[in-house]
């Protein structure tokens, strides 16, 4: 492991620490993921061949050595980070949802079965932490035998310890995370109320279009029933839950590289109830995908997406587009915050209502900062060869951020990459 030795008052991304992979599985199907808390304490986690490899960082970006955590058998591993290096990482083996927690720094580490599951390979799971201590648990869970059957999408709290509290929730037949990219189907809000996102699958008889699924629960408590939000909306990601907000996509077509259709911003109150504020107008939707979004200040949103400029039907590359919509429905001016055909951008929030950007081209990351007028500027971006473009339906990258605080985690080559920055 390299050592990153920035201060907690980074100015730029830390030097990139790495570690290599000795598995035979490689770095496409590694699945780094990594959580960043308000105080610039991180953890990160990774499949090396059969293990779930764990290693976390301290606000000045040193990070530890990787430690095995336990054996992995089902899906790729998910992390949460809190102040004073509390980290949470969970996975699914033969038997259900594990999880591996730390108090804080220096303290050791417990690990515990939370919940038992089908084992299924293609299971997944997402975490967030909630603001004062505990966590919330997503799943998707397949059946452990049976083609043709439905994903489910199941919920779970966890209290300050990682203990469960309460029951599992189980929403019905639905799923988030298959896309091949990174999806944040799950957010909590400063407040305590956690917002969960994902996508519908109707019966196998019907012809009826999936729907962007979004259910709500307030501080401490189970989520409400989940509700339909618009039908044909696509595949749907939270990307903040002060305000509910769902970056989702109005599909006009789907092939086999994924759906392509007019980016939309939806909105969920602290009720539940849910409502389309729409998005820019685009001359040929069909070529618009990988959408996400932040709430920024004065009630506007910031969209990012990709967008081809001409037809490529089996291409997941384009240039990055960005546009504010108002809480009126009415959208800004198309900004381009690269030109060069990129890969899988993402759009997280900042403090201050701001917004980050982050991008791959072939040869470098890409990073753009908005304020809270929505427009874009280029700022330094990590260093270190980017991830590919292409590889397995696992994403290969992993970018979150919390408060003034970004981190990010991809693997390329045989080796995973870190970094993070205060802004």
């Amino acid at each position: 492991m390299v050592a990153l030795t920035s201060t907690a008052a980074a100015a730029s991304w830390t030097p990139t620490a790495s570690f290599p992979l000795r598995g035979s599985y490689g770095a496409d199907s590694a699945g780094p993921r990594i959580a960043v808390a308000p105080d610039g304490t991180s953890v990160a986690a990774s499949v090396d061949g059969r293990d779930v490899l764990v290693v976390s960082g301290d606000a000045r970006g040193r990070c530890g050595v990787p430690a095995a955590a336990e054996r992995w058998r089902a899906a790729d591993p998910a992390v949460a980070a809190g102040p004073h290096g509390e980290a949470l990482v969970a996975w699914e083996d033969a038997t259900g949802i594990r999880v591996r927690h730390r108090a804080r720094a220096g303290r050791p580490w417990t690990t515990r079965l939370v919940a038992r599951s089908t084992g299924s390979s293609i299971n997944g799971v997402f975490v967030a932490r909630v603001p004062g201590g505990g966590f919330v648990l997503a799943e998707r869970r397949f059946p452990a035998h049976g083609s043709g059957m439905h994903y489910h999408v199941r919920a779970l709290r966890l209290d300050a310890g990682a203990a469960p509290v309460g029951a599992v929730q189980d929403f019905g037949p639905g799923f988030f995370g298959i896309d091949a990219r990174q999806s944040a189907p799950l957010a909590i809000g400063p407040t305590g109320v956690a917002t969960l996102a994902f996508e519908s699958e109707p019966p196998s008889s019907s012809n009826a279009p999936p729907e962007v699924m979004v259910a709500r629960a307030p501080a401490g408590r189970p989520f409400g029933p989940a509700t339909a939000v618009a039908d044909g909306m696509g595949r749907s990601r939270v990307w903040n839950a002060s305000t509910g907000l769902v970056a989702a996509t109005r599909t006009e077509r789907c092939g086999d590289v994924g759906c392509f259709g007019a980016p939309q911003v939806l909105a969920v109150d602290g009720s539940g109830a849910s409502r389309l504020i729409g998005g820019p107008v685009l001359a040929q939707p069909g070529r618009a995908f990988n959408a996400s979004a932040v709430a920024l200040g004065g009630g506007r949103s910031a969209l990012v997406f990709e967008l081809k400029t001409q037809e490529s039907a089996f291409s997941v590359v384009a240039p990055v587009r960005a546009a504010t919509v108002a809480a009126d429905a009415s959208a800004g001016p198309l900004q381009t915050l690269t030109s060069a055909q990129a890969s899988e951008p993402v759009a997280l929030p900042l403090s201050g209502g701001r917004a980050l950007a982050l991008w791959a081209t072939s040869r470098a990351w890409g990073t753009a900062l908005a304020g809270p007028d929505g427009t874009f500027g280029p700022v330094r971006a990590p260093a270190g060869p980017p991830p590919p473009p292409f590889h397995t339906n696992a994403t290969n990258r992993d970018v979150h951020t919390a408060g003034r605080w970004a981190a990010v985690a991809w693997a390329q080559g045989k080796r995973v990459r870190l970094t993070v920055r205060g802004f």
